[in-house]
């Protein structure tokens, strides 16, 4: 275990860049949009457009949203992981009253 006395300082930047040597960059992101707005749309493409989704992957979701009319939902879909995600048109959310 390190132990520190007062003649020594610790390099915070030095000891950072250590610790993260070898690793990515880790990014946070908020989307917020109204209803339709394309919210997962613009993720999904954007985890399409990173390489986090394979192009056999996408192709499957493109044939799926074609067959049942809405291709426009195929970068959507790459963040659904459910039947019921993609076919319901909206979200939900169960309110709980106490």
């Amino acid at each position: 275990m390190f132990r520190r006395t007062r003649e020594s300082r610790v390099d915070v930047a030095n000891e950072y860049a250590k610790d993260r040597a070898g690793t990515k960059a880790l990014l946070n992101l908020v989307v917020v949009g109204h209803v339709d707005a394309g919210k997962s749309t613009l993720m999904g493409h954007l985890l399409y457009r990173l390489g986090q989704v394979s192009a056999k992957q996408m192709h499957k979701y493109e044939l799926e949203s074609k067959k049942l009319g809405k291709q426009s939902f195929m970068y959507a879909w790459v963040l659904d992981e459910t039947g019921e995600e993609r076919y319901f048109p909206y979200p939900y959310f169960i309110n709980c009253i106490r």
